[in-house]
């Protein structure tokens, strides 16, 4: 016979009403309480090495304190500054060819030569002579504005202001060997005897 018959038995033969109704209440609070099915699962009190991001927020906070550090040390102030230049730097600047100089030069022609003005009859070996010999006069201290009033056979040379003046020009102006000894001469310098289509020439550079 189960526990029910028994307390079924009992509360016919008992003389109190009430006793039926406390032993069920009595009963009921005696039961376990259900958890609900829908609650979600509690989340565990300390991540640990099976969460797979445990490690984020410790690699965060190294980042931020090595940056620090590196701040500290100068680091962040190199981020965007230019390179300074080295020390060949200025020197190569003041080697780099410009786009345009100043000269003046002067010329001795030959009968073949191109262009060439009347009254010009020397021969070419005779022209480069003539130059050579300009050239030795130059480094011997002559006045550059000297040798190309005595020197120079280009028509209206002797009456520019200096003589033999050619003023500003690009490169690609002039002849090629023309252009190629003038830019490669300082300020002040003057090249050696140089040969175009012209006849001899002797350059000087003014700028």
């Amino acid at each position: 016979m189960s526990d029910r018959d028994d307390e079924a038995r009992d509360d016919a033969a008992s003389p109190d009403p009430e006793a039926p109704r406390r032993r069920r209440r009595r009963r009921s609070d005696d039961a376990p309480a259900e958890e609900p099915h829908d609650a979600p699962p509690a989340p565990p009190s300390d991540a640990g090495p099976d969460d797979p991001y445990w490690w984020t927020p410790h690699a965060v906070l190294f980042t931020l304190v090595m940056v620090g550090v590196w701040g500290f040390f100068g680091g962040m102030d190199k981020i965007g500054r230019p390179a300074a230049p080295g020390p060949d730097a200025p020197a190569a600047a003041a080697h780099a060819e410009p786009t345009e100089i100043g000269a003046q030069h002067l010329l001795v022609m030959h009968k073949d030569s191109q262009r060439v003005p009347p009254g010009i009859t020397r021969t070419k070996d005779e022209a480069r002579a003539r130059a050579a010999d300009a050239l030795a006069q130059l480094k011997g201290g002559k006045p550059f504005d000297d040798a190309v009033r005595e020197y120079s056979d280009e028509p209206g040379a002797k009456d520019r202001n200096p003589p033999g003046s050619l003023g500003t020009f690009a490169k690609g102006a002039m002849v090629p060997a023309f252009s190629d000894a003038a830019f490669k001469l300082a300020v002040g310098a003057q090249s050696g005897v140089v040969e175009t289509p012209f006849g001899f020439h002797v350059i000087k550079r003014t700028k």
